[in-house]
């Protein structure tokens, strides 16, 4: 189990691993430079949010079946509703990065298209792989991340030989880590009760609005656009938020009692 798990993880870091050789190898140690910084920004993100996998798993593998069941509803709800908030850091993120480190601006370019591994790496450390280590299913792990690696590979190959665009390579590896939220998601729901919504394709649509919206538009035009996009996302998603909002604030009470 260990070994499957050890390159289930490793085929999960190469989808990004192999679109950073392709651009290095293709587009040489300058256009590497300025993808590395952006990102190792999101890459930190990401690793220090993550570690909430490290308590959720010995508190999830002494629950039964329909704990778990339940366990996954709520952590499903609560991560897919709230992560594409996460969207908003970028620009608070651009304007200190930016006067910290202005000779590296043209590099936080990059941001606009690596903010989606914060959304999908998050929901996929947190809820899918862990749940898959509590199933005991760390083969299925593997072909999700090994399917989602050849995805990838396909597109970054894609993307540099006949398309010739280094954004384009980078779009195709996120599209990759996209795609083992969507099969892990499809399959984990099927097996607690949770298909037949809209969750990850409401995620996806934010995600899709955010780039465009950033890649297309002036700073500040992208900024309101961002905020309009995510009010209506809120509006869509006001149920399970303000389910949110009130947990959160029972937990408070009980806290000071």
């Amino acid at each position: 189990i260990g070994i499957v798990l050890t390159v289930a993880n490793v085929s999960f870091m190469l989808i990004m691993g192999f679109a950073r050789s392709l651009v290095d190898t293709l587009w040489g140690i300058e256009a590497f430079g300025k993808l590395s910084l952006s990102l190792s920004l999101v890459n930190f993100a990401v690793t220090f949010i993550s570690q909430a996998s490290m308590v959720l798993f010995p508190a999830l593998r002494q629950s039964d079946k329909k704990a778990l069941a339940r366990y996954y509803r709520v952590l499903r709800s609560g991560l897919s509703s709230i992560l594409p908030f996460s969207y908003l850091l970028y620009f608070p993120l651009r304007i200190f990065a930016g006067i910290w480190l202005p000779q590296y601006e043209e590099s936080l370019y990059y941001l606009i298209y690596l903010m989606p591994i914060c959304v999908f790496s998050v929901q996929n450390n947190v809820l899918y792989c862990t749940y898959y280590k509590v199933r005991n299913e760390p083969r299925k792990l593997l072909w999700v991340n090994v399917r989602a690696l050849g995805i990838s590979a396909a597109g970054g190959c894609f993307a540099a030989f006949f398309i010739g665009d280094v954004i384009a390579v980078v779009v195709f590896a996120v599209c990759g880590i996209a795609s083992c939220l969507v099969m892990s998601d499809r399959y984990l729901s099927q097996q607690y009760g949770c298909q037949g919504d809209f969750t990850v394709v409401m995620s996806l649509a934010v995600t899709g609005g955010f780039v465009a919206a950033n890649a297309l538009l002036g700073f500040s035009e992208a900024f309101i656009a961002t905020l309009i996009l995510l009010a209506i996302y809120a509006a869509l998603r006001r149920r399970e938020l303000s389910d949110i909002l009130s947990r959160a604030l029972g937990l408070i009470r009980s806290h000071r009692r």
